[in-house]
């Protein structure tokens, strides 16, 4: 009696300690994927993350997610620089790289203190995101395209031409919870070198400054060689 006493109370401390090891497996699964959410990362790295829907781990995507180079893009809305690449290289780079489905371009809030409404912009684009990659593009397009217009009402103005369901994008604002995902890329920026916008990292490799696009071009293509 005294035997099977043990021997049952032997198993039971067997189970007891397999369902710990599953509940405590399965909080690792939740953690990972929360974290690759705020960090971009999605388990893996922002080169190689998974896809989701149209955006690339949760950030803004311009191409085919499966092209071989990956430019990350760390901006500011009212950095005039910034605003100079969307203007002289960045057509260019859609049009000879990402259109043709040799690059990816992924685009990541880096706002700076002294810009007034940087802050408020990254937000406002990432509740914009948060109802459609597609959206969040053509707000992108009209921030830079009026860049000295830049004001509060304006950025919801861009936000609804965008197409926007100023309910839910207001609700967005309202709620604060981008700031953690805006500060949490901008941490990712200063991990990988970024001091300034615009900043880029070509399949890892920095490039400063809104380089012409000679500059973007032979990075780009050094990537792609290496990637043979």
């Amino acid at each position: 009696m005294a035997k099977d006493r043990e021997t049952a109370e032997k198993r039971g401390t067997k189970t007891l300690l397999s369902w710990v090891a599953s509940i405590l497996f399965l909080l690792v699964l939740v953690s990972a994927f929360s974290v690759g959410y705020l960090t971009g990362k999605g388990g893996g790295t922002t080169t190689t993350g998974t896809v989701t829907g149209q955006t690339f781990n949760g950030a803004a995507l311009q191409g085919d997610a499966k092209a071989p180079v990956t430019i990350i893009e760390y901006s500011d809305f009212q950095c005039p620089y910034c605003g100079r690449f969307v203007q002289d290289s960045y057509p260019q780079i859609k049009e000879q790289y990402i259109d043709t489905g040799k690059a990816k371009l992924i685009f990541k809030d880096f706002p700076l203190s002294f810009h007034p409404y940087a802050q408020k912009a990254a937000v406002a684009g990432k509740c914009v995101l948060e109802q459609g990659n597609d959206k969040f593009w053509k707000y992108h397009d009209a921030v830079f395209t009026n860049q000295a217009q830049l004001n509060d009402d304006n950025i919801k103005l861009w936000a609804s031409q965008a197409g926007a369901d100023m309910t839910k994008f207001n609700a967005c604002v309202a709620s604060g919870k981008m700031d953690a995902i805006i500060q949490q890329e901008q941490q990712e920026g200063q991990q990988a070198g970024v001091t300034g916008t615009p900043s880029f990292t070509i399949n890892g490799k920095l490039v400063v400054g809104a380089q012409p696009f000679s500059a973007f071009q032979t990075a780009i293509d050094a990537a792609l060689a290496a990637g043979k």
